[in-house]
């Protein structure tokens, strides 16, 4: 999948291809954070965001007959240019809300996302149903494999009873949608840079929440002077970001999934093992919604606010690995390093390297030169030759860690060069420049090569005067 971006935020222009493995790397202010939380955007909500409604005598057939043949090559792909400029702009009007800024701020602002609609999902069988709360079957969605033909069944408006039409009609439509986007838009989670923020202050949050609420139902709403629901709009008007706002109701769901294994954890039962080695323990959460941390080779139960940052830092994105990973599942995550030792650090490169040759799609943004060091050993590791055959064996790393060069897209956020004065320099572009991996070398962030070389220099200059 493609994205394009052009005046967004930091960014003049930019183009931005989802590869198994996308690492955007670069200085900050640079547009990292707006252009992932973009993208988290579409990916999260599209099925909101997908501009298409089924025909209104299609639909009309379906309620009045209660069945009806639809065939998509003819009702959606014909019209995937038109749907997806449409689509475009309603992620664009989405911004403000998904990026918790003000709308203003994205005046100038033009976004597209595009992919080929290739015959995936043609050939993928689909089915859905509906049911009532006593289990009886309201709607039915079947499509064969191999086939563009969807059949749906309907019980007749009279039969419906606790469903009003227009719901009826919205699942209708976003069956539809899905029985032929599904393959195309993967189950996104996402762990914000705030996702320790969101670990510590659960309770206070919800708290604070609370006693607003409680406090507002307490109030004359025919006081002029504090209107409640002025109070509560002046409060949440702006919110928070998608992806953090997300974070924190996920938190707030750790006891409800503790006794959950997810698909990706039944099938390769080892990935506990090695999350626990980089957490430094494992993590538990009571019914009371309590999460502690236990550290290895102890049985005391550390609540997260006395375990190390480093904990608190992996804890969402472990609960996702425990109730939620699959298979063709994506998972973001921005600054992986936060809080982590180096030795973590690496020791997390090669997990997510891991995942992504597990089949689950991964984006990262990083400020850490030794992931984006690992990332270049594991690719390097990739090659069936004799010395790095024994290399690999000799320091321990695993032929499912290796990255081939074609699952990986490094992009280098470059900000505008300035002058001397601190200015942009005139014809500036601020842009997201893609770099392809080199089976030999690996990845070339100069951005983080050149810092380290002149600090380098520096200290050969203090040392051996060689200015």
């Amino acid at each position: 999948m493609k994205f394009q971006f052009t005046r967004l935020g930091a960014i003049d222009e930019a183009t931005i291809e989802l590869a198994p493995l996308t690492v955007i790397c670069g200085l900050n202010n640079t547009g990292k954070t707006y252009a992932t939380y973009a993208i988290y955007a579409l990916l999260s909500t599209w099925r909101q965001l997908i501009d298409w409604e089924v025909n209104r005598s299609d639909m009309n057939q379906l309620f009045n007959n209660g069945t009806i043949s639809i065939d998509l090559d003819d009702k959606f792909l014909k019209l995937w240019p038109e749907i997806k400029e449409r689509s475009s702009k309603k992620w664009l009007s989405y911004l403000p809300r998904a990026l918790g800024a003000p709308a203003d701020r994205f005046k100038e602002t033009q976004i597209a996302f595009d992919f080929e609609l290739d015959s995936t999902w043609k050939e993928a069988p689909f089915k859905k149903e509906l049911r009532s709360e006593q289990g009886k079957i309201l709607f039915t969605a079947e499509k064969a494999g191999g086939s563009s033909i969807i059949e749906f069944a309907a019980l007749k408006d009279n039969d419906q009873g606790e469903f009003p039409r227009f719901a009826l009609e919205d699942f209708v439509s976003q069956t539809l949608l899905e029985a032929v986007l599904i393959p195309y838009f993967p189950p996104v989670f996402m762990a914000s840079a705030e996702r320790t923020g969101a670990v510590i202050f659960k309770e206070e949050l919800n708290l604070t929440k609370n006693k607003i609420v409680n406090f507002l139902a307490t109030m004359d709403s025919n006081k002029n002077e504090l209107h409640p629901g002025k109070l509560f709009e002046a409060i949440y008007k702006d919110g928070y970001p998608l992806p953090v706002e997300n974070n924190v109701q996920f938190v707030n769901r750790f006891g409800s999934i503790e006794g959950r294994s997810s698909p990706l954890l039944d099938a390769h039962p080892t990935l506990t093992a090695d999350f626990e080695n980089i957490a430094g323990g494992r993590y538990e959460t009571n019914k009371e919604g309590v999460t502690h941390f236990v550290p290895q080779g102890s049985k005391t139960k550390l609540r997260l606010s006395e375990a190390s940052s480093a904990a608190r830092s992996l804890v969402v994105i472990w609960y996702w690995l425990k109730a939620q990973a699959d298979t063709g599942h994506m998972l973001m995550v921005d600054e992986p390093e936060l809080n982590l030792h180096p030795v973590s650090q690496r020791a997390f490169a090669r997990f997510l390297a891991k995942l992504v040759n597990l089949g689950v799609k991964v984006l990262i943004t990083t400020h850490s030169d030794t992931m984006l060091r690992e990332f270049n050993t594991l690719i390097m590791l990739a090659r069936n030759l004799e010395h790095i055959n024994k290399a690999r064996q000799h320091y321990g790393y695993a032929a499912d860690e290796c990255l081939a060069t074609d699952k990986i897209r490094l992009y280098v956020a470059n900000g505008k060069p300035l002058t001397a004065g601190g200015r942009a320099k005139k014809g500036a572009i601020s842009t997201l420049e893609s770099l392809i991996p080199d089976e030999k070398l690996g990845l070339a962030a100069a951005i983080f090569d050149n810092t380290i070389n002149e600090m380098g220099e520096i200290q050969d200059a203090v040392r051996y005067g060689a200015i």
